[in-house]
């Protein structure tokens, strides 16, 4: 919880690929500073958005492509994107 009441959560279980999981935590850790920094909940939530749609883009057609694992990563990280919200 932060001062203002407000908080970012997911409606659903966040996932994650083991074999990737240093990226879906870059991801988690910009969130976290920016939140802590006063950042609204709102604003986080689209930044959240877009970051887990770009890694996604990265493990289908991106510099991530080559990695193991990366077509289920990208779906882990698709499917953060549209449960990840605000209250």
């Amino acid at each position: 919880m932060y001062a203002t009441g407000s908080y970012v959560g997911y409606e659903q279980k966040f996932i994650f690929e083991y074999e990737n999981e240093s990226y879906f935590g870059e991801v988690v850790i910009a969130s976290i500073v920016e939140f802590v920094n006063g950042i609204t909940a709102k604003t986080v939530v689209q930044n959240l958005q877009q970051e887990w749609i770009n890694l996604k883009n990265r493990f289908y057609s991106g510099n991530l492509k080559n990695n193991r694992n990366a077509s289920q990563a990208g779906w882990n990280a698709d499917w953060n994107s549209k449960y990840v919200g605000s209250k």
